[in-house]
């Protein structure tokens, strides 16, 4: 492959996965809503919703995935709490039994601010199960924090990555 065409075919690419990512961001279609928590995010075909301790869970139901779940807790912040709300979440990640947990990574958001982390661990009612988790944190210009949260046997993570990727996406504050 020539230097040319490699480099016309790279900026291809980028061009093309940023005008994606900008029609994820701009989804309109059917959105599940949660007014009660300030957030919608688009329809998840295939998945059951129930409230548990205070989040919104949703749980795949297609075969095989069961035990795979999105959840998101919606917080408002105290103006105090802002500075030692990332540094609060990964220590309570790392405090996970056995926990592996990435260093934070940047989302890319115009309307919120926010990171993620990868985390590897055992639970304790696991049975020495390991389970694989990404944690994002969306931090809103008004003051709302969710914790969205995608979780599942290791190695079954990547089999919904696309899914709880278009829930990012789509995320959406209401108020």
């Amino acid at each position: 492959m020539s230097r040319r065409f490699g480099a016309a075919l790279v900026a291809i690419l980028v061009i093309a996965c940023g005008s994606e990512a900008k029609k994820a961001r701009d989804y309109t279609g059917p959105r599940f809503s949660s007014r009660e928590d300030h957030f919608s995010i688009r329809e998840l075909p295939d998945w059951s919703m129930r409230r548990e301790l205070g989040s919104v869970v949703f749980q795949s139901s297609r075969p095989g995935l069961t035990r795979t779940t999105i959840a998101v807790r919606a917080v408002k912040l105290a103006g105090a709490a802002s500075s030692d709300l990332l540094p609060g979440t990964e220590k309570v990640l790392r405090s996970l039994p056995h926990a592996h947990v990435s260093s934070a990574q940047a989302i890319d958001r115009d309307d919120f601010t926010g990171v993620a982390y990868d985390v590897r661990y055992e639970p304790s009612s696991g049975h020495g199960a390991i389970y694989e988790r990404r944690h994002a944190v969306l931090i809103s210009k008004d003051g709302w924090v969710f914790h969205v949260i995608h979780t599942a046997p290791a190695g079954d993570l990547s089999s919904t990555a696309e899914v709880f990727q278009d829930v990012l996406d789509s995320f959406r504050e209401e108020t």
